[in-house]
Order: structure tokens, then C-alpha cells, then sequence
């Protein structure tokens, strides 16, 4: 169990993971320099930075203790400038490109900073009046995380999350590397639907559909890799809103995704990913939506063919009883036959897949039936 954070100027970035999985990313709005432009004025001592700097983080570790309780994270990484200078001053470095701080010297380190004037800091520590600035408050930051946990040291990694993406960019991520991310992007969202109480059976399972039916129609859809992980998160999150009311769940789940973060996906793709959960039932798009018109063009492409394939997906677990094991797909003209490997009555689903295949045909142009 583990937390990493990164404090930089005007955000605050939390990773925690649970055995290894994704199960929560924040990006908080405490910063150094947000914190230079908020409140400076007013302190009149570390105390009281520390003070105001408790208040703030209380709330957040409260909402971060509903995902996995802080007091049960073991490992805690400190990434960023921060972090690295306080390794270099009070611990000691690993060979595999990372340092540690025992939690006590760690400690000790921030209380001899809080005495120290500007020009002591930039003194004692060798660094701009820049970096000096901000080091007080960075640690402070890791520090009341830190007291939340039971771990008994940092870690600190060589290089800022930052600087890891660009790494990979450079040297090029490996498949290995590749699938871990998308991995811990499909917890992220498998996690947020366990928070707003989704019936994960069926959620998974339609999951399932969504990407066979994506891999077999690959041909005909153009799209690649990073929208079929969109697909699998609309997927999992697509019923989420009946948290909130079943009636017009599909738009209090748009609501949900939009307002939330899950690991790995941008602004864009979380609104990609909201519009495909807000159209896998009733309406489709229209230009009375504005939402969906504020998309760019590509976007609402991509927003309309994976919608459309979510919805049969859904249609195929209609009873939520997982009765269609997997389907194969075949193709003749302007029809599209899924031939069902399943057990029991399915007169539902054919029902269902009949109310909903409109926009697949639409937007494909093949009728689709389930046989």
C-alpha cells in the first residue's frame, strides 16, 4: 500500500495504490507558489503556515481516507526538487535511482529549516532564493501526509514525474511499461465505481462485450489502442450515475465522470470518456446537447462510435444475470450478426439489443441482431 505525492507550484499530485493497483490520483489545488499568492501576507511565523497548512490537508486526507485509510500505507514516495533536497541534506542514497529518509531525520530536518531565515536556507543549502521560497511549505506538505501514514521513511526517486513521462517519450515506453499504465488506468476507474456503489458484475461484464465487439469490428471503426482504454472506462463507469437516482442515471453518471480524476486520463479524455457514459442509453447526440457540441470534431466521432458500441454491449446483459458468455461476430452487406455462446433465456437481450442498435446503426450502417 502506497502513497506518492509531488508538490509543485500550484498543485499538489496524490497517487495511492492498494497491493499494487490504482486506487485513487487527486490533483490538489496547494501549491508552493499558490500558497506564496493566498496567504503570505498574513503569516507571521512557520506556526502559523502550519497551522493553516493542517486545516486544508485535513479535509483532503479525509476524502483520500474514504478511497483506503491513510494509516494503512506502508511506502510513502516523495517525488520533486523538494523531496531530492531534502534526501541530499538528511538521507541516503539507493543504488536503483532513488534515496530514502528515515521519517525521523526527516523530522528533525524541517524543524532546523523553520528557524532558519531566507538567507539562511539559501546559505546553508546552497540553492536560489527561488527554490528557498517554496522548500518550507513543499516539506511541510509531505510532512502532514507523511504523519498520516505508517510509514517510517521516504523515498524519493531521482527524477519528478515530469521528467519521468519525458524520459519515456525519449527512450521510448516498453510494451511491459505500456500495459502496466493501462492497467493502473482500468483500477483507477474500477475504483471510482466502487466508491458511488456500482454493480460490478454487470459493469465488468459489459466491459467484457464492449472490447470483444471493439476488437472484432476493428476494421470497419479505425480506432486504436487509446480509445479502446477509453471504451473499457466508459464501460466500467457507465451505470455510475444510478448512485444518484436510476431515473436519467445516464446523465448524473456524464455529471459524476466529468467532476471526477482517474488516474491516467486527461481533461479531454475524461470528457471523451463522460459523453460516451452520457449516451449509452435514450437520446443521441443532437444539436441541442451543448456539451456535445463544444467537443471538437474528432472528439464527437469518437464520442458517437464508441457509444454505439457500449449501448449493444449493454443491451447483451440487459438482466444483469451475464447470461451471454461472449459472441462472434460475422458480417454480411449491411448486417452484423453476433452468434451468442450463452446459457439460458436471452429473449431479453434480444429485446434490448433491439431498442438500442438504432445509433450502431446509424453510425456503422450495419443492422445488428444476436442470435
Amino acid at each position: 500500500n502506497s502513497l506518492i505525492i509531488e508538490v509543485g507550484g500550484g498543485t499538489t499530485e496524490v497517487m495511492m495504490l492498494r497491493r499494487g493497483k490504482m486506487v485513487a490520483a487527486h490533483s490538489l489545488r496547494l501549491g508552493t507558489i499558490r500558497l506564496e499568492q493566498q496567504v503570505r501576507a498574513s503569516w507571521e511565523s512557520t506556526e502559523d503556515l502550519e497551522t493553516f497548512l493542517r486545516e486544508n490537508i485535513r479535509v483532503t486526507q479525509e476524502i483520500l481516507n474514504a478511497e483506503m485509510r491513510m494509516d494503512s500505507i506502508r511506502f510513502f514516495v516523495a517525488v520533486g526538487g523538494d523531496a531530492r533536497l531534502a534526501a541530499a541534506r538528511a538521507g541516503r542514497k539507493e543504488e536503483a535511482g532513488f534515496s530514502v529518509v528515515e521519517r525521523e531525520d526527516f523530522n528533525e530536518l524541517i524543524a532546523g529549516l523553520q528557524g532558519y531565515s531566507l538567507d539562511e536556507i539559501v546559505s546553508e543549502l546552497e540553492v536560489t532564493y527561488n527554490e528557498a521560497e517554496g522548500l518550507v511549505p513543499a516539506l511541510l506538505i509531505l510532512k502532514m501526509f507523511l504523519d498520516s501514514t505508517q510509514a517510517k521513511q521516504l523515498i524519493v526517486p531521482d527524477v519528478s514525474i515530469r521528467e519521468g513521462v519525458l524520459l519515456s517519450f525519449a527512450l521510448g515506453a516498453s510494451k511491459e511499461v505500456e500495459h502496466e499504465f493501462y492497467t493502473q488506468v482500468v483500477a483507477s476507474a474500477a475504483n471510482l465505481g466502487k466508491k458511488y456503489r456500482f454493480d460490478e458484475a454487470h459493469a465488468m461484464h459489459v466491459r467484457k462485450l464492449a472490447l470483444s465487439l471493439f476488437d472484432q469490428l476493428e476494421d470497419d471503426h479505425g480506432m486504436d489502442q487509446h480509445a479502446r482504454m477509453l471504451l473499457e472506462v466508459a464501460a466500467i463507469l457507465h451505470d455510475i450515475g444510478n448512485y444518484i437516482r436510476a431515473s436519467g442515471h445516464h446523465k448524473h453518471g456524464q455529471y459524476i465522470v466529468a467532476n471526477s480524476e482517474i488516474f491516467g486520463l486527461s481533461r479531454s479524455d475524461i470528457a471523451i470518456v463522460s459523453h460516451i457514459v452520457r449516451y449509452h442509453r435514450k437520446a443521441m447526440p443532437n444539436s441541442s446537447h451543448t456539451s456535445f457540441i463544444s467537443l471538437r470534431r474528432e472528439q464527437r466521432i469518437r464520442v458517437m462510435k464508441l457509444s454505439a458500441i457500449l449501448r449493444v454491449a449493454d443491451a447483451l446483459d440487459r438482466g444483469h444475470n451475464q447470461r451471454i458468455r461472449d459472441f462472434r461476430v460475422e458480417k454480411d452487406d449491411d448486417l452484423v450478426t453476433l452468434y451468442c455462446d450463452y446459457a439460458g433465456d436471452i429473449s431479453a437481450e434480444k429485446h434490448g439489443l433491439e431498442l438500442k442498435a438504432e445509433m450502431f446503426e446509424e453510425v456503422f450502417g450495419y443492422q445488428v441482431v444476436a442470435v
